[in-house]
C-alpha cells in the first residue's frame, strides 16, 4: 500500500517535514466520498482520533450545558501530560459534570512529563 503526502511544513522556506498516510472520508451511509493514499489501510488512531471522538459530545453542547471552560473542554479533544494546569482544569471538569474521580478507569501508566515522571 503506498501512502501519498498528505502535509509538507516548511520553516524559512526550507523543507522540515512531509507527512505520508492514507486519508478517507466516508458519508452516513459508509460510502467513500474521497480519498488520498490507499482508503482501505488499517491503522490505530489512538490519540489523532480524540478530536472525532468528542465530536458527539461538542455537537451535543456539553460545554453550554454543563458550563464548561473552552480550557475544560479541549481536555476532551486531546492528551494531555498530567501537569498542575491539567489537573486543576480536570477536577473542575468532574466537578460540574457530576463524576467522581474514583469513577474514571484508566490504565496505569508513567507520565509523559520527564519531571513528573522522576517523582512517580
Amino acid at each position: 500500500m503506498s501512502s501519498v503526502i498528505l502535509a509538507s511544513d516548511y520553516r524559512n522556506e526550507i523543507l522540515e517535514n512531509i507527512h505520508p498516510g492514507h486519508v478517507c472520508g466516508v458519508n452516513i451511509e459508509g460510502n467513500i466520498q474521497y480519498s488520498a493514499g490507499e482508503p482501505q489501510h488499517m491503522t490505530f488512531l489512538r490519540s489523532a482520533f480524540k478530536p472525532v471522538q468528542a465530536i458527539p459530545a461538542i455537537k451535543h453542547d456539553i460545554q453550554g450545558y454543563f458550563g464548561l471552560t473552552n480550557r475544560e473542554t479541549a481536555l476532551i479533544t486531546a492528551s494531555h501530560r498530567g501537569e498542575a494546569f491539567h489537573i486543576k482544569e480536570l477536577e473542575q471538569l468532574l466537578e460540574k459534570i457530576g463524576v467522581p474521580e474514583e469513577a474514571l478507569l484508566c490504565h496505569p501508566a508513567y507520565p509523559l512529563n520527564p519531571g513528573l515522571k522522576i517523582n512517580w
